[in-house]
């Protein structure tokens, strides 16, 4: 995509590196997501990218943090209460709070 021929001078030189900087951004951003998710799946006590996850191995990955989050009982009742919440309005929301219910 070129730079339109309305631009001034500055808006020409900065267009290149504006979306250097955006693009940087934007990885800065999403490489912890990306470094996480396959981590979620590890078959290990912790975090870490064991010699199994890395050749693929079945045996290296594991569901087990998924159940431990359907497990626990508060996870589930604070997920349903977010949901329910977020289509609340922010004052009705704290009155009941605050009322404890």
């Amino acid at each position: 995509m070129a730079v339109p021929s309305y631009a001034s001078p500055l808006e020409k030189i900065w267009y290149d590196p504006f979306r250097v900087i955006c693009a940087l951004i934007f990885v800065f951003l999403t490489a912890p997501i990306l470094i996480v998710i396959p981590l979620s799946f590890n078959a290990e006590r912790y975090f870490t990218f064991t010699e199994k996850m890395m050749s693929l191995d079945p045996t290296g990955y594991s569901m087990r943090w998924y159940d431990l989050l359907l497990i626990l009982p508060g996870i589930i009742s604070g997920a349903l209460f977010a949901f329910v919440t977020s289509f609340d309005d922010p004052g009705g929301v704290l009155d009941r709070a605050a009322d404890g219910g």
